[in-house]
């Protein structure tokens, strides 16, 4: 019995003791061991800190700038493409509404692949080509033009093709516009016969033709002219160039008769009133319009090789007129030039012998007289 209680002592004792030595391990401990835990604690915290500050909110990129370019052949472009923020080239893209083409580059942000970014495609120029018969040198700068300088001593084989335009007027009263036109082509098919014979060349009759019933004011009355239409030189070897001179010369006539060469004009008629029981003539003032025409028409054409001939000049020429029997002669404007240039384009390539083209427009100039070198011969 007494040795149970010894071992009871002894074990109270040992566990008193044990606890005494673990307070006084605790209390004992050094303070940077602590520190380390209390960092150990806050390790969490500071992680989340520096990954907020790491990892910022990324920003939307902006959507770019996008243009359709249409196809244009004067800049040498024959593909249509976008054009993105000024230096991308983006094929177009497909939309359910083929419509809208402006929607066509409405992209949303520039495409990473590699194959997004397109060429698009243009058109060779070609080399410089050199024309003798122009007496050129060209070097293409477009689909459609050309640059081109002159070759040192050298003579071009080209026709050329001019109109002299009488700036002396002739009245033709209300016979304007393509009425004019007819007459005039009309009366100098008349004088002017076809070509049936190479041996010379052939030329129009001495003959003339009237155009009547031309309306003109004298006295303060409405009265009848006519308009006498004559060729006073010609000499021609194609028919041709004979038609192609016959218009020339009548659409000078037509487009002379338009702006200030046409005036209104004031006349009196009677009318019967019956007065008393009988009809007395009563006058009334009427108008109208009335128009002046250039008084003639010297078309002249230049071979190709009229620069070279002993005595360049036209080779071929119908120098026709036309002259108003009776009635008033006023001033007369030539300001209708470049409009007769224009109709005369229309006709250009009927001065075509062959293969022989003219190289550029006919030309048309007002002249008191007609007058020209004839190198026909």
């Amino acid at each position: 019995m007494f040795f149970n209680y010894l071992v009871l002592i002894a074990a109270f004792n040992t566990v008193v003791l044990a606890k005494s030595f673990a307070t006084l391990t605790t209390h004992a401990r050094p303070a940077s061991h602590i520190s380390r835990r209390t960092v150990h604690a806050s390790k969490p915290t500071s992680h989340l800190t520096n990954s907020t500050a790491n990892h910022p909110k990324s920003t939307p990129k902006p959507t770019p700038s996008c243009v359709l370019q249409n196809e244009d052949p004067d800049q040498n472009i024959n593909t249509r493409y976008c054009i993105c923020d000024e230096t991308k080239t983006l094929p177009l893209l497909t939309l359910a509404d083929s419509s809208d083409e402006s929607s066509s580059c409405h992209y949303k942000a520039i495409p990473t692949q590699k194959n997004a970014t397109i060429h698009p495609t243009t058109t060779a120029l070609g080399s410089i080509q050199t024309n003798s018969k122009l007496c050129q040198i060209c070097s293409p700068i477009g689909p459609y033009a050309d640059s081109c300088t002159s070759m040192s001593n050298c003579f071009p084989q080209t026709p050329e093709a001019t109109v002299q335009v009488g700036s002396s007027p002739v009245h033709v009263g209300t016979l304007t516009g393509d009425k004019l036109y007819s007459s005039i082509s009309n009366a100098i098919e008349t004088i002017c016969p076809t070509v049936s014979q190479t041996e010379s060349k052939t030329s129009c009759a001495t003959d003339s033709v009237s155009i009547d019933n031309i309306d003109y004011v004298s006295g303060g009355f409405l009265s009848k002219g006519s308009l006498v239409v004559k060729v006073d030189s010609s000499a021609y070897n194609e028919t041709s160039l004979r038609d192609a001179m016959i218009r020339s010369a009548a659409l000078t006539a037509q487009h002379s008769t338009t702006g200030n060469n046409c005036y209104s004009q004031s006349y009196t008629v009677e009318e019967l009133m019956r007065l008393d029981r009988r009809d007395h003539p009563y006058p009334v003032q009427e108008k109208m319009t009335m128009c002046n025409a250039a008084s003639f028409a010297g078309v002249q054409y230049y071979s190709e090789f009229w620069r070279t001939a002993p005595e360049p000049g036209s080779t071929d020429y119908i120098d026709a007129s036309w002259e108003f029997e009776t009635g008033p002669m006023d001033n007369f404007a030539c300001d209708f030039l470049e409009e007769l240039i224009s109709a005369l384009g229309i006709i250009q390539p009927e001065f075509a012998v062959g293969a022989t083209r003219l190289a550029k427009a006919v030309d048309a100039v007002c002249e008191k007289a007609m007058e020209h070198v004839d190198g026909s011969s």
